[in-house]
């Protein structure tokens, strides 16, 4: 693969989100840039690994966004929640949650709130996949291309991807040198960040990559206001270090060799530091009305200011992790990845992939948003895993290719959650632990046939086979359960696609999928009540099955691209993640049904009479419900709003068939451009400039009506200048409108009162919003071009 000197794919042709073309041109009159030449006489095309091998992304018969490195680096994106602001139907909420945040696609997902659960969008870094949202931060660094690929991905990513794939592939070591420095700062939340990358060849056949990234945010976007003095003022209030090392081999035409190591450390003011109340049922928080709290500190709004109390010494002695009573929170990850590839002849290669991962995350924080702080938990989470792929792929002359793999993973999952309640008096509840160790095994294989010039079938399946085995502790007791503490899943997910290009320029094609997430263990569960030995955390896989089908074409001499697609998938045994505020514990249930529809159109537009000039843009529909759905009520929600069930414990609950899904806007857009031009000899300026929309959606698991969120339009803008000279200065602003939107909500514990009954009152309800309007100071220097 040829790499420039930044180490990316040579590819220019942006499909962030694709575009609604319009016959909006700018009649300005100027010379022709020499860089915008440059970029305009090299236009490849965009090269994926969807199929697990390199195909154009227009001959690919997947539903798929890519976002080059130039993409990434319009906005600075080192968050990947920046990017989805491209990616129709995807929502990222990067939260300090033990899983790390939100990760949706076409409204399905897998909830922000319990780290055993593997997410339903995947995440594949480096060939290696994370079913952990936290291993974003270690993906996003020196980032050559992004491939979000929607609807089920059992074939060819690993395991349990019945939602979609995230997959980010790091930039390669270069054939000549490259250096970069990158400094920025963000003025209202006074976050300062490096990012320096250094590759260089070792001989003809060798060369290392080492990309490094540091941040500190001095000030924080939510203050806390509690008067009775806190220590920590303001958050997140975080530091942040990354670094990769990458290292490539080739032995002639015979073997390549990548290792790549990564490591992530992020430290900030803990979970609730970001989070607002932004709902109370009688305009006041109800701790207040308790006299549990200050009257009058918090308004009750999601508008950047919280009230958090923090334990004091002696509270805080009363069970560990929680030290002096600061809230804080603290990750360490590692992740390894190894492809060797060898080709046995011109028309066979032999890949393997080998990949481990460890993480550590601490959290100790208080949750009743008071001056006093009635609740705090300290949570102590260790995961590891190590996996192992082969995979025997065709390259034959005839009509008939396959590609045959093998995949292993051994994990294990490890929690230690005690919680603390202050008042009338310090009681530190039964402590629960968890350990949870696992092994999933799979073969999969897919033989396509050209039946001729034009067309394609192609078909194939991944058998799986997974088991899960829990052991639990109170205050350090083995449990003797009464009820399953070992699970095994086995499933066999077919795929078959059919592909029709007329010529190079159009792909049309239709496909049948399933896919398949196995079941597990709520590993967070316990609550208030410690673990009971007749407890069942056992949860049932999950299964989809469904169609769908696109077109992909090119015209006007590849200046337009548009990719129209359409789908229809049947999900059963939904795994959903939630919060239940009585019992104080995370739960996972499985919606016994649900069917997400939906359209999406997306494309580019670069026309050659204007030079310099790219527009974009995305509309997707998508009709996400709940088909039966039995969960947990809100707090206060009485028989009259739908809470008028009961589960085997005596805990009501309600029916969420008919319902859109959480986190499931039914219509989004992008719209976009980018305009560069030559002000002086060697001297490019370029203004970008995107607009998001995402409609009216539910993030509260519970489904409170109070926590609709409202229709909203996201503006981002960027302004550079680029010199050839080997330096960049870039004014980046994101969130222009400063729209405040809660990617994931929750009940204030403890709070509302008669649930499933008559009679009740709505809980006061809490979210962590997304991050305000940021304006950013940018330089990068390239030394190598000076």
């Amino acid at each position: 693969m040829i790499h420039d000197k930044s180490g990316s794919r040579l590819v220019r042709i942006s499909m962030t989100a694709g575009t609604l073309i319009t016959a909006l041109t700018a009649s300005v009159v100027m010379p022709t840039p020499l860089l915008a030449q440059e970029a305009e006489a090299e236009q490849p095309e965009i090269l994926v690994t969807a199929r697990r091998r390199e195909e154009t992304l227009i001959s690919t018969p997947v539903v798929a966004n890519v976002l080059t490195q130039e993409d990434i680096a319009r906005y600075d994106s080192v968050s990947i929640a920046q990017i989805a602001n491209t990616v129709p139907s995807l929502i990222v909420g990067e939260v300090s949650t033990q899983t790390g945040g939100v990760l949706v696609l076409r409204g399905v997902g897998s909830g922000p709130d319990n780290p055993s659960t593997d997410q339903a969008v995947a995440l594949n870094i480096d060939g290696v996949q994370v079913s952990k949202a936290l291993a974003l931060k270690l993906g996003r660094l020196d980032v050559a291309q992004v491939e979000v690929l929607r609807g089920p991905q059992a074939l060819f990513f690993g395991k349990n991807s019945p939602g979609g794939v995230i997959s980010l592939n790091s930039a390669e070591p270069t054939n000549e040198l490259y250096t970069m420095l990158q400094g920025s700062y963000e003025f209202n939340d006074q976050q300062t960040q490096l990012t320096g990358v250094v590759s260089t060849p070792l001989s003809g056949t060798a060369g290392i990559r080492v990309a490094g990234y540091y941040s500190k945010m001095t000030d924080g976007y939510v203050k806390n206001v509690a008067g009775s003095n806190p220590r920590r003022k303001e958050g997140p209030n975080s530091e942040e270090f990354f670094i990769r090392g990458g290292l490539k081999f080739e032995a002639g035409d015979t073997l390549t060799a990548r290792v790549k190591l990564s490591y992530g450390k992020l430290e900030n003011a803990g979970i609730s530091s970001v989070q607002q109340l932004f709902y109370c049922t009688f305009g006041v928080p109800q701790y207040e009305l308790a006299s549990l709290s200050a009257a009058g500190t918090d308004d009750c709004t999601g508008n950047g200011t919280t009230v958090r109390g923090e334990l004091s010494p002696a509270q805080a002695a009363a069970a560990p992790g929680f030290r002096d009573g600061t809230p804080y929170y603290e990750s360490r990850q590692f992740l390894a990845s190894g492809q060797l590839d060898y080709n046995i002849n011109d028309q066979m290669t032999l890949t393997s992939v080998t990949g481990y991962y460890n993480l550590h995350q601490q959290i100790a924080d208080t949750y009743t948003f008071t001056e006093i702080p009635v609740l705090a938990a300290h949570s102590n989470l260790r995961v590891n895993q190590f996996s192992q792929e082969l995979r025997l792929a065709s390259d034959f002359d005839g009509p008939v290719n396959f590609l045959l793999g093998g995949f292993y993973e051994s994990n294990r999952h490890r929690d230690f959650i005690p919680l603390i309640i202050t008042l009338p008096s310090v009681f530190v509840p039964p402590i629960g632990a968890h350990d949870i160790k696992g092994d999933a095994f799979s073969l999969f294989g897919q033989l396509r046939w050209n039946l001729n010039e034009q067309i394609e079938l192609s078909g194939g399946a991944r058998y799986s086979d997974e088991s899960k085995k829990l052991k639990s502790t109170n205050n350090g007791v083995t449990v003797n359960y009464v009820t399953p503490t070992k699970i095994s899943d086995d499933n066999l997910s077919p795929e078959v696609t059919l592909t029709w290009r007329p010529n190079d320029s159009t792909t049309a094609f239709v496909s049948y999928k399933q896919g398949f997430k196995s079941g597990g263990f709520s590993s967070t569960s316990g609550g208030l009540g410690g673990i009971a030995p007749t407890a069942d955390f056992s949860y049932e896989p999950e299964k989809v099955k469904g169609f769908e089908g696109g077109i992909k074409l090119a015209a006007m001499d590849r200046q337009l691209r548009l990719n129209l697609s359409a789908y229809s998938y049947d999900y059963t045994n939904l795994q959903q993640s939630s919060f239940d505020s009585t019992a104080i514990t995370l739960v996972v249930r499985n919606a016994a049904g649900a069917k997400v529809d939906g359209v999406e159109f997306d494309g580019t537009f670069r026309p050659s009479g204007v030079s310099g000039l790219s527009l974009r843009g995305s509309l997707a529909y998508n009709d996400a419900r709940y088909t039966d759905f039995i969960t947990g009520c809100f707090g206060g929600q009485t028989i009259a709003q739908g809470c008028n069930g009961v589960d085997s414990t005596g805990t009501p609950t309600q029916n969420l068939g008919g319902r859109r899904m959480v986190n499931a806007p039914k219509w989004s857009a992008n719209l976009g451009f980018d305009f560069a031009q030559e002000v002086s000899s060697g001297l490019e300026a370029s203004l970008s400039f995107d607009s998001t929309y995402r409609s009216s959606y539910m993030p509260f698991q519970n489904y409170n009506p109070n926590a609709q969120q409202k229709g909203s339009w996201n503006l981002d803008a960027a302004l550079r200048l680029r010199a050839e000279k080997g330096w960049e200065l870039a004014l980046i602003g994101r969130n222009l409108t400063d729209t405040l939107r809660v990617a994931s909500g929750n009940d204030v514990p403890s709070t509302g009162g008669g649930t499933g009954t008559v009679a009740g009152f709505s809980s006061d309800l809490f979210g962590a919003f997304n991050r305000p309007r940021t304006i950013m100071l940018q330089i990068t220097l390239r030394p190598q071009d000076f």
